[in-house]
């Protein structure tokens, strides 16, 4: 609760509120169905360990383009695999790819990208992602993230004299982000759920 807590204010706040009414939901459904309710008694599984378990999976799956295997966006945990850390400045030592023909056997192999030191920690990127995904979705914050944003949510009607304004702004971004690796900003423009199919800003 005070995790939650400290949250608040944030985006985020909303997204770690759902996952975990999501997870009550989930085990409301689990705990009252007559098999379900056997084996996870036979697991002595209750509600803590069972949330415990599915922060474990969503903290550590990976997403793998595997054709033939998994449907597009398919997420997977991989014993051992899932012990590689992120490296937060963008430059992993180790990358990894999935091999093995679709009617095979699937194989994930990483390998190391750069020469290595005795000792030194093997790690991939999880991709660009904000200190905020970071916390919510892996559990941790990476100090000095070069990826790092702040994600302001603004939601207002926007009147026809000052639509020109906001084609600025997004212009702006898209020059921003075409400079540099780390987009200053993200502008989305939603014209809402009302809108005819031709809407423009």
């Amino acid at each position: 609760e005070d995790e939650l807590k400290a949250l608040e204010g944030s985006c985020f706040h909303q997204v770690a509120a759902g996952l975990r009414e999501e997870t009550a939901l989930e085990w409301e459904h689990l705990s009252g169905d007559p098999g379900w309710s056997v084996t996870l008694a036979d697991l002595a599984c209750d509600e803590d360990r069972f949330s415990w378990a599915k922060a474990t999976v969503v903290s550590r799956q990976v997403e793998l383009d595997c054709p033939g295997r998994l449907p597009e966006g398919g997420k997977v945990v991989i014993p051992t695999f899932d012990l590689l850390n992120h490296d937060p400045a963008g430059h992993p030592n180790c990358e990894f790819e999935v091999e093995g023909a679709s009617d095979g056997e699937a194989q994930v192999i990483v390998r190391c990208s750069r020469a290595v030191a005795e000792g030194e920690e093997l790690r991939i990127s999880y991709g660009p992602l904000p200190s905020a995904s970071l916390l919510i979705f892996h559990g941790f914050v990476a100090e000095g993230n070069p990826f790092d944003c702040v994600e302001l949510v603004l939601t207002y009607a926007l009147p026809p004299a000052k639509r020109p304004l906001l084609r600025a702004l997004v212009q702006q971004a898209a020059a921003q982000d075409a400079d540099s690796p780390v987009p200053t900003f993200d502008l989305v423009v939603d014209p809402g759920d009302d809108a005819p199919p031709a809407a423009a800003f």
